[in-house]
């Protein structure tokens, strides 16, 4: 075997790649044989597959593969059959479960159907017959085989594999349960958003689970590992469903508030609080019926001393509250905003743990969205708190490369407990995420001298840059008083995340670095709010802009740049043209916005080298997931910049960026490339207010070639972007008038995308404010009416808007025979949509009009009103 190692890359395997593999296949099938050398041979098994995928399946040698694979699996020590603790970490070794890893591996590099037609043929027989332990091995391979075959799964198998792996939930077996348990959460995980179409399914066998254990604790059982995957299972669904959940809450918070009771273990309310907590994250104001009851159970683990054990408790209760507070909305919350603060303050002041540090510090953030300016009153408090750790090296040491340790190729992460209910994958571990961390660490420790820190602590100081960003945000006023004490060392972070990083010395130096950058970001904002801090704004941005660009022009991490191209959004969203009054600081704006768009960065740069592009300017060809994305931050700086000064002065800078948007909108570019060139061109409407006419051609071909994409997505964008291209291009756009109708009318009658359809009424809307003439009123108005309310691009209820007082100003006869249909879609507005703040004046003078033009449509409408509705609608008048 270890020659063998030796030879996987050297071309002489290739023409014994049968014989080895069926060698191999033996090896692993030998019960007699040691485990170690049985494990390694499965590991070779993979390794070949990822390695000779397509000489595997021309020798016709998936189909033993995975049947050998299958039959390991199915393995159980005969001494430990009847013991449901059955493996420890030295047992984590044992074949059964290096072949589930074998298993993940394979469906990762073969075929789809190469891997589930066999997978099929052995599952069947074993899920109608009598062996538990097949009937684990079987849940356990569905689960495993998902990340690879997802998209397989999802068109031709999902309500199949739902419907097998629910009942098994139900098994009377432990071992059984739990591994069907593990084949849904990893069917949560894989293959959203499809599964959620089968929460009416999955929720309610888990629910049914849940409600079994709970019962179970009391008659005094132990707590069952299984419990977490159900709870880990649950999160999942919360975190993609969204409003979607609301009908099963009520079910939800019922078995949760059990599990709150307080004879129970603390895991089990440990786990409930943070299900909740990912249930207002969810489902937001829907909580409200709740509120109460959740807050009585948080203030009981709070406002106390718990035992040292129990802290992980607290810990959690600090974390559902941050997310109760950022989601209930926040004239629910604030009447037990000051109370709940001093609660986080004193745990903070009590007890000496990072962890605990980290949920209060972002509970300190949530709280400050809640109640602005009145945390004056604790600012003493809190930044001395936040800033003894962004200057504490607690958890710094020095690093060296004498570290030696051997990796391994199962963590010791998840030992056993003395739990019933336990899966052989409860020891699962990607072994190729484990080399390459262990690759990394090397790398880390090769450099040599430097300083690490440890994670915890990297995410404390994150946590404690975000809370001083938010309360320079909220409490602008009474926080300027701060900004020279907390802008050094935050300053100071910056330099110490871009050192560490250049010396490879420690991991996760990104979080701290790009927590820093958007801390001082917010403090210059603070700065140049005030009446009088120009001057000191400007010496700010003389320090801070030049930190920015270098970051987006030589920084290797993407996550780095998208935070730095933000944070110049930001400013220039802010402070308009003050960011770019220097012309040096213009410069570099412009010279960053180049290289991103040109792809001339370092992080782009090391992109294309490593798949083997050299060319220095590389603007044709395709882009990457990653690539796209910083063009879309990229894109908003373009957007703000040209806000942040007149059309004529944006102009030339807008031209000299075009040509690298608009090449990703041709025909053979990614949907992610079309996608953003119509929303970056969408947006750069505005900014070029009245001076698009020699550009009109090239914008309208590109968005009207877009419209007629095969992707929802690309045609929101693109119509979207044909509106906004009418109501800023005015006179130059008349001449298409004709064409334009044309064009929505035919996408109107085929569109199927709620977005889409919204995108479409509203360029209606646009070309009857800059054009009325040119619309067929009598044609497009019912039309129009007959597609509204929007369905979910609330945004444009502002156009919509727009247009009704515009016509109704211009006492257009059309409107006034439409107002009883105008005023429903008003109401809908109002009370069952997100309503934007420059969104209710508009409702006001609208409604006015009608009132005092037609006072008895008017108040025998509203009169008909619902009582409830009646008072919402007041509310938005008041």
């Amino acid at each position: 075997m270890a020659i063998w190692e030796e030879l996987l890359e050297v071309s002489t395997l290739a023409p014994n790649l049968k014989a080895v593999t069926e060698l191999c296949l033996e090896i692993a099938s030998k019960k007699d044989l040691h485990d170690a050398i049985r494990t390694k041979a499965l590991i070779r098994i993979a390794t070949l597959a990822q390695l000779n995928e397509e000489s595997m399946i021309e020798d016709e040698l998936d189909v033993p593969i995975l049947q050998t694979i299958f039959l390991v699996m199915t393995e159980v020590d005969g001494e430990e059959e009847d013991k449901d603790n059955e493996y420890d970490q030295v047992k984590s070794y044992k074949p059964c479960i290096v072949a589930a890893q074998t298993l993940h591996k394979l469906a990762l590099h073969l075929p789809p159907d190469k891997v589930i037609t066999p997978l099929l043929q052995w599952a069947d027989l074993v899920f109608k017959g009598s062996d538990t332990r097949a009937k684990q091995a079987g849940y356990t391979a569905l689960a495993v085989v998902v990340e690879g075959c997802a998209e397989h799964i999802r068109t031709e198998y999902m309500a199949t594999f739902v419907q097998v792996i629910c009942s098994g939930v139900k098994h009377p077996q432990a071992h059984v349960r739990n591994a069907a348990l593990y084949a849904i959460e990893k069917f949560a995980q894989y293959l959203q958003p499809d599964i959620d179409k089968y929460a009416n399914d999955i929720l309610p066998t888990l629910l049914e689970y849940f409600s079994a254990t709970v019962n179970s604790l009391a008659n005094g059982k132990k707590v069952p590992r299984s419990v977490e995957r159900v709870f880990d299972t649950l999160e999942m669904f919360c975190d993609t469903m969204g409003a979607k959940l609301n009908p099963f809450v009520p079910a939800l918070m019922e078995h949760l508030f059990i599990a709150l009771n307080p004879t129970y273990p603390f895991l089990v309310k440990e786990l409930a609080l943070s299900a909740i907590g990912a249930t207002a994250n969810a489902v937001g104001k829907a909580m409200v019926p709740y509120f109460g009851c959740i807050m009585e159970h948080l203030k009981i683990y709070l406002s106390g001393q718990l035992p040292e054990e129990e802290m992980p408790l607290q810990i959690q209760a600090l974390d559902t509250l941050e997310e109760i507070a950022s989601t209930i909305g926040e004239e629910t919350f604030r009447p037990f905003a000051d109370e709940y603060l001093k609660f986080t303050i004193n745990l903070v002041q009590s007890k000496d743990d990072p962890n605990l540090r980290i949920s209060a510090y972002a509970v300190f953030t949530s709280l400050a969205r809640v109640m602005k300016e009145d945390t004056a009153a604790a600012l003493p408090v809190i930044i001395p708190l936040l800033m003894k750790t962004v200057e504490s090296n607690e958890g710094v040491t020095a690093a060296t490369n004498d570290d030696d340790d051997e990796s391994t190729l199962f963590p010791a992460g998840d030992l056993l407990d003395d739990d019933e209910d336990v899966s052989p994958m409860d020891y699962y571990e990607d072994d190729d995420e484990s080399e390459d961390d262990d690759e990394s660490e090397d790398d880390d420790e090769s450099d040599g001298a430097g300083c690490t820190v440890e994670n915890v602590y990297l995410e404390e100081k994150k946590e404690a840059c975000f809370a001083l960003r938010e309360l320079a945000l909220q409490a602008r006023g009474p926080f300027i008083s701060y900004v020279d004490q907390c802008s050094g060392p935050v300053y100071n972070l910056v330099d110490c995340g871009q050192c560490c990083y250049v010396n490879h010395n420690c991991n996760n130096h990104d979080v701290i670095y790009s927590a820093a950058l958007s801390a001082l970001t917010q403090f210059t904002i603070c700065i140049g709010k005030q009446s009088y801090g120009e001057q000191a704004c400007l010496a700010a941005l003389s320090i801070l802009i030049p930190k920015l660009s270098e970051a987006i022009q030589t920084d290797w991490r993407f996550e780095v740049v998208r935070e730095a191209l933000d944070c110049l959004t930001e400013l220039l969203e802010e402070l308009k043209g003050l960011v770019i009054k220097s012309k040096d600081h213009l410069d570099t704006v412009c010279m960053s916005m180049r290289m991103v768009f040109y792809k001339l960065t370092a992080c782009q740069m090391m992109e294309r080298a490593e798949e083997g592009d050299e060319e220095e300017n590389d603007v044709e060809g395709f882009d990457s997931e990653a690539c796209v994305d910083l063009l879309d931050y990229a894109g908003g700086v373009l957007a703000a910049f040209g806000s942040a000064m007149t059309p004529q002065r944006f102009a030339p800078y807008f031209v000299e960026m075009l040509p690298a948007i608009v090449h990703r909108a041709r025909e053979h570019c990614t949907i992610a490339e079309k996608s953003f060139s119509a929303s970056v061109l969408s947006v750069c409407m505005e900014p070029m207010d009245a001076v698009l006419e020699p550009l009109v051609p090239l914008l309208y071909t590109t968005f009207t070639n877009l419209m007629r994409d095969s992707d929802s997505e690309v045609r929101c964008h693109s119509v979207y972007g044909l509106g906004r291209l009418v109501l800023h291009g005015r006179e130059s756009l008349f001449p298409y008038f004709p064409f334009i109708l044309q064009l929505l009318s035919d996408a109107l009658s085929q569109e199927t995308n709620p977005r889409a359809l919204d995108n479409i009424c509203t360029a209606f809307t646009r070309m009857i404010i800059v054009n009325i003439s040119a619309v067929p009123m009598d044609q497009v108005f019912p039309i129009v009416m007959s597609h509204l309310p929007l369905r979910e691009a609330f945004p444009q209820n502002c156009s919509v808007l727009k247009c009704f007082l515009f016509l109704i100003s211009n006492g257009h006869p059309l409107f006034a025979s439409h107002l009883p249909q105008v005023m429903n879609v008003v109401l809908t507005m109002a009370t069952q949509q997100e309503l934007e703040a420059k969104q209710k004046p508009m409702i006001n003078e609208l409604m006015g009009h009608i009132a005092s033009g037609f006072p008895d449509l008017y108040n025998g409408w509203e009169s008909g009103l619902p009582a409830e509705v009646q008072q919402k609608w007041k509310e938005v008048l008041a």
